[in-house]
């Protein structure tokens, strides 16, 4: 199975990306977003990803939802795509990804590492608990603008700081 999410901004999962991307596999009477005001939203978020087990995620960041969403919000030509067998590494890298616009206040102000999902999916051994051990490994189609190769450094320090 390969997992192909979007990356954006949800107001009020705070990001969707791969672990979010199952949900839609939970028939709408039994999505967690038909309770998420108990308070675990979450975490159950990640917990439907015991569930299933993609060999690889490849989330399309070629235009970003940096803000709103998750039908409408602010757009961002980023033209990248993350790619990963670890779906939290690829989350992980997603919610840096997010910040480096500052768009989001629900992303920032904390480490990545300490978004809900990703503690409860590190917490179960779905993937990566922090970008310390995430390598970017990035390649160009054409030679990278100035802007881009910024923008992968500041993902870089992002996840090195979570």
């Amino acid at each position: 199975m390969i997992n192909m999410p979007v990356i954006k901004t949800h107001r009020f999962a705070e990001f969707s990306c791969s672990l979010k991307n199952f949900v839609g596999a939970v028939h709408p009477r039994y999505r967690p977003s038909v309770t998420f005001w108990s308070g675990d939203w979450h975490e159950r978020i990640a917990e439907i990803n015991l569930a299933v087990h993609p060999a690889l995620t490849v989330a399309d960041g070629t235009t970003t939802m940096i803000d709103g969403g998750p039908t409408s919000g602010t757009p961002a030509k980023t033209d990248l795509l993350i790619c990963s067998g670890d779906r939290v590494a690829v989350d992980l890298t997603a919610i840096a990804l997010l910040r480096s616009f500052g768009t989001s206040s629900k992303l920032q102000g904390k480490r990545i590492s300490d978004q809900r999902q990703i503690r409860r999916a590190a917490a179960l051994g779905l993937g990566a608990g922090s970008g310390r051990g995430i390598e970017l490994v990035t390649e160009a189609v054409d030679p990278a603008p100035p802007a881009f190769l910024q923008l992968v450094e500041h993902i870089r320090q992002d996840l090195l700081d979570s």
